[in-house]
Order: C-alpha cells, then structure tokens, then sequence
C-alpha cells in the first residue's frame, strides 16, 4: 500500500509540475531561465513535493526532502544543476530530474 501511495503522489508531482506552462525542458530551463528565475522553480518544486508529501502521509519523505535540500543547500543546488545539466538533450519536463533526485535521495 505505501509504494501504491508513492506512485501516486509522484504521478501527482509530476503531473501538476508538467502542465505547459512549467514543461520545460533542461534546455529551455537552463539556457532561456534567469539564475533567479531557476532556483524559483527548484524550490517551488522541492516544496511542491514537501507539502505533498505530508499531505497525502508521508511526513518522513516530506522531512527527508527537506532535510536533503535544506540542510545541505549547495550540495543539493549543485547536484540539481549538474542533473539538469547531463540531461540538457532530454525531451522530458526538469520536475522529472527532480522527482528521480527525490527517490534517489528519500527513497522510503
């Protein structure tokens, strides 16, 4: 029952994340997008996700995201960038690299 409810809630994520006007790709994001202006949508994200998480009851996913990226600030920013970099070809919205960096790092 857990993993049907994480399935879901990432479907959700990813969904409300990717409706055209935020289905950007690592391309668009990363050459198109002010510094300001991506680091807003990261954290818009990452606290999508969060909120999410605790809602739908998983407080321990929702912390572990919050423990990932807020205590760990410039590991977790560079980690993102350098994902979305690799990606940069990819033809698949950025919320994808950062719900597959989520399950990397908050896997329950």
């Amino acid at each position: 029952m857990k993993s049907l409810a994480t399935a879901l809630i990432t479907l959700t994520f990813t969904l409300l994340i990717s409706v055209p006007t935020f289905a950007e790709t690592p391309r668009v994001f990363l050459e198109e997008r002010t510094n300001s202006e991506k680091y807003a949508y990261l954290y818009g994200a990452l606290e999508t996700a969060m909120v999410m998480h605790q809602r739908l009851g998983s407080p321990e996913k929702s912390d572990c995201i919050k423990d990932w990226f807020a205590g760990h600030a410039e590991e977790a920013n560079k980690e993102l960038m350098s994902a979305i970099h690799q990606v940069k070809d990819k033809d698949f919205p950025v919320a994808s690299v950062i719900v597959i960096l989520i399950d990397r790092h908050c896997n329950s």
